[in-house]
């Protein structure tokens, strides 16, 4: 779990015991479980990697103070026929093993995630402030290296595996504090059509360098592209 997210978290249970009046003293065993429960609210349990929830609070305070925020987004060609044809057991393994080939990515990625199913995420983050352009160019350097992650073969069960991913990448620049929650909200659905984009035209990396309209009312949508296809 990261710092940022646990410093969160362990701040509001404080809060509400001091609110309460509360001292509260825990024993080795109890810290041991509180920490747990927290690792387990806040992460995959087929991965291990952050789940959605550590996601959106990660997002929100990078925006929220002000940092240059990308997120990328990985879909993993072909991944239901690997399921249909190997089974369930290699999938998870297939997943594990993409999963640690993100975490070791190197650069400014400050956090690895699975939404769920064949879905990742990367998130790029730097202060001070880079220009827009030179962030968005980053952010697309970092959507290259982690499909190039994937180029190697990987064995299952006997089976040798190439790998392949689409993905899309949108990136925050110059956020601002109040709509650190909406813009938040927003990057992994322009990221999400980019990926989409990139899918559609086997291009393998799309980018979507957001606008200031694109994020103001009553354009800014809160739902994935994903979430709203029927």
């Amino acid at each position: 779990m990261s710092t940022i997210l646990l410093t969160g978290i362990l701040c509001g249970v404080g809060g509400v015991l001091a609110g309460l009046g509360v001292a509260v003293v825990f024993t080795h065993h109890q810290r041991l479980a509180l920490a747990q429960a927290l690792h387990d609210a806040t992460h995959d349990s087929l991965t291990d990697l952050a789940n959605r929830r550590a996601l959106n609070t990660h997002l929100d305070y990078l925006l929220r103070y002000r940092h240059n925020v990308g997120l990328v987004l990985l879909d993993l060609d072909g991944f239901k026929v690997i399921n249909d044809v190997l089974g369930h057991a290699a999938g998870d393994e297939l997943l594990r093993v993409v999963a640690g080939r993100l975490t070791a990515l190197p650069g400014p990625i400050t956090m690895v995630a699975r939404l769920g199913g064949d879905e990742f995420v990367l998130v790029t983050a730097r202060q001070p402030r880079p220009a827009k352009g030179i962030w968005s160019e980053r952010t697309g350097l970092v959507a290259h290296a982690a499909r190039q992650s994937l180029a190697e073969p990987i064995t299952i069960d006997g089976q040798v595996l190439t790998v392949t991913a689409s993905a899309g990448f949108a990136v925050a620049a110059d956020p601002t504090p109040h709509c650190a929650q909406t813009r938040a909200a927003n990057l992994p659905h322009w990221a999400d059509l980019a990926m989409y984009h990139a899918k559609g035209r086997r291009s393998g990396v799309h980018g979507h360098v957001p606008t200031p309209t694109d994020l103001d009312p009553p354009h800014r949508p809160t739902v994935r592209h994903r979430d709203r296809r029927t």
